[in-house]
């Protein structure tokens, strides 16, 4: 029960966060001057703000979570392919620190962590479409053919 709890309440926000911060970083060094990252549903409990990066914790803190950016300027083929890995590739780096903790501490904590991590960044890397919503691996791949071979996704 108590593992249950830990998964959903503390490594699912936690992961959720790491993977939109992620997405959040590549703006930020692509000088994107708005970037918000929701994590849950619902209404929102608090914000914070850091920089250009605005955070927003919702009641329901453990189902999904987003990233968004506002820019005066259309955003450039390479600007989508690296905000798109970001939130992947921060994913793929707390399920290597997970690991390299596991290995040394041998919690349930962390192993779980990185499970969820490391699910996170492969479910993320697989391009699908579902209902007008893009997985990063499929931004991925569109930019990549737009840039080029010129062509949509």
């Amino acid at each position: 029960m108590v593992g249950w709890v830990l998964l959903l309440f503390i490594i699912v926000p936690l992961g959720l966060f790491l993977h939109e911060l992620g997405h959040g970083f590549f703006a930020y060094i692509r000088k994107v001057p708005s970037i918000h990252i929701g994590i849950g549903v619902g209404k929102e409990l608090f914000s914070f703000q850091m920089g250009r990066i605005h955070v927003h914790i919702s009641l329901f803190f453990f189902i999904g979570a987003f990233a968004s950016y506002s820019s005066e300027e259309a955003f450039t083929n390479k600007d989508k392919i690296l905000i798109s890995l970001g939130g992947p590739l921060f994913s793929m780096a707390a399920y290597w620190l997970s690991w390299w903790g596991f290995t040394t501490l041998q919690t349930n904590f962390l192993f779980t962590l990185m499970l969820f991590n490391g699910w996170l960044a492969f479910i993320n890397l697989i391009p699908y479409k579902v209902k007008g919503k893009k997985s990063d691996g499929y931004a991925i791949i569109e930019a990549v053919l737009s840039r080029f071979f010129n062509k949509p996704a």
